[in-house]
């Protein structure tokens, strides 16, 4: 029960620091789950939700890094990098699957 209790808080925490990177990670997660869903069942709607989770986190990361003041560090090219990445697979993802029908 301690385990949950401190998993909360945590969790809580988390998003009081910074919520737009929480939303973030919140729908990347969603998007994993909705991968291996489609990957399970094979139904296209779990693809096409998951596209739209990595699609939203990838504009909201956009939009907040817009927003802020340009910095050029390491750290800011890397999570534009992994946007652009995740963005590209899901894609690729969804035009996989048109081929395959």
């Amino acid at each position: 029960m301690h385990f949950w209790e401190s998993f909360w808080q945590t969790l809580v925490a988390a998003s009081r620091a910074n919520p737009p990177r929480f939303v973030e990670l919140l729908m990347l997660s969603l998007a994993v789950l909705m991968l291996l869903l489609w990957l399970w069942h094979d139904q296209w709607p779990y693809l096409l939700l998951s596209a739209s989770y990595v699609l939203g986190s990838g504009m909201s990361l956009w939009v907040r890094e817009w927003m802020t003041p340009h910095s050029g560090d390491r750290r800011r090219r890397l999570s534009r990098a992994t946007a652009l990445l995740g963005l590209t697979a899901m894609l690729m993802l969804l035009s996989l699957q048109e081929l395959s029908q």
